[in-house]
């Protein structure tokens, strides 16, 4: 059995709400492990306690009950945070810096500094494609390039472990595909990841294990799996000389041209075929065939 890099062992956390500041239950009696070199999917609606299970994990928050440990250490002390690389779905940024003044800043946070630092700066920048943007104000780079510029962070100082809450959001189809091959390859290293998503897609080619929360309990995740199969439309990654005519395939949306040269097309269920008898007689050359399925949200509710 692969030993579990993070426990949360009978962890419950409540806050103080309203005018008589009550007690309000955020996660109840939560048990689940993050194993050594594994991948969990974390799912559930808005407001479930996804990222109060993360924070927990990893130190910046304390549970009310139970315990939350890193390697059998406290997840609250710095030896047990130092080995971690967290996004949070919200970023904290700060407008009126530069990209690299950002990053330094981060990168200083998790102990690094001089050629190390500038090092590691150029090293992630390179791998997320954000040289031509270092020494642009945060404020003038789109939404994308901004998730893309959070993610790099986790990784400036080599941690082990990644939490990462909702990582696609923002990302266009390459780089959501990009992402995924670079956290395969952490995982593949060893590396151990906690992630939450509302795409299907993404939980069931990342994930190891699911766990579902629901109004901060855990729920059974056979509900997931019975939707795996309940495919909306494909998304079809292929390349030739001219992009096909969706009109032609009575496509539903328009040919996206990806950044590597490749295109990209959204096609329902019943155009599938026909895309597969492009391929095979030449026309077209597919990379990949992508199932879109029910939004996780849409899931839990029953729809």
């Amino acid at each position: 059995m692969t030993a579990e890099i993070v426990s949360w062992t009978s962890v419950s956390y409540q806050i103080r709400d309203g005018f008589w500041l009550k007690y309000k239950s955020i996660l109840k009696r939560i048990d689940m492990g993050l194993p050594c070199g594994a991948v969990v999917g974390l799912v559930g609606a808005n407001g479930a306690g996804k990222t109060t299970l993360m924070k927990l994990g990893a130190g910046i928050l304390s549970p009310s009950r139970g315990r939350v440990d890193i390697h059998g250490v406290a997840a609250r002390t710095a030896k047990a945070r130092a080995r971690i690389g967290f996004l949070t779905e919200q970023q904290y940024l700060y407008p009126n810096s530069k990209l690299y003044e950002w990053l330094e800043m981060l990168g200083r946070l998790s102990g690094l500094s001089g050629k190390t630092l500038r090092y590691r700066i150029d090293q992630v920048a390179d791998q997320f494609d954000l040289q031509p943007f270092l020494h642009s104000y945060m404020r003038t780079i789109s939404k994308g390039q901004l998730q893309r510029a959070g993610i790099s962070q986790v990784f400036l100082h080599e941690p082990d472990i990644l939490f990462l809450d909702e990582p696609m959001s923002g990302l266009d189809p390459y780089w959501r595909k990009r992402l995924m091959d670079i956290l395969l390859k952490f995982k593949q290293g060893g590396g151990s990841i906690l992630f939450s998503s509302h795409i299907l897609y993404d939980v069931e080619k990342l994930a190891d294990t699911i766990y579902v929360i629901e109004k901060g309990a855990m729920k059974d995740s056979d509900i997931l799996r019975s939707r795996f199969q309940d495919i909306q439309a494909y998304e079809i990654e292929y390349r030739c000389a001219d992009p096909v005519n969706p009109s032609e395939l009575n496509a539903a949306d328009d040919v996206i041209p990806l950044p590597n040269g490749h295109f990209q097309i959204s096609i329902s269920p019943e155009k599938k075929n026909e895309w597969l008898q492009l391929s095979v007689s030449g026309a077209v050359d597919i990379i990949e065939l992508r199932a879109v399925q029910l939004d996780i949200q849409d899931t839990l509710r029953g729809n």
